[in-house]
């Protein structure tokens, strides 16, 4: 069930960012890629279900380029998410 909640989450954020960065209601090209690049690193993590945030995890699955555009996106929407996402925000905080 985290991997579910990690997924929601980071969809979440990235359709935030997208929306307010470059104006699409749904995910333009480089997004939506983000979006599935994302997915397949939570599915295919080693730590299955035991998957720490990725902050803290010791094992960084993420390419160099995506690694950092998905902070980008973090920062960006970690102060947005809340307002729009309130319950799915207080389960990923609480992990």
């Amino acid at each position: 069930m985290q991997i579910t909640t990690e997924k929601k989450v980071v969809e979440a954020m990235i359709k935030i960012y997208c929306k307010n960065n470059h104006g699409f209601a749904t995910l333009c090209n480089q997004c939506s890629e983000l979006l599935d690049y994302a997915i397949l690193k939570l599915e295919k993590c080693k730590f299955g279900e035991q998957k720490p945030s990725c902050k803290k995890c010791r094992i960084h699955c993420f390419n160099n380029e995506n690694k950092i555009l998905i902070k980008k996106v973090m920062r960006f929407s970690g102060r947005r998410i809340i307002f729009k996402h309130p319950i799915l925000t207080i389960k990923h905080l609480i992990k």
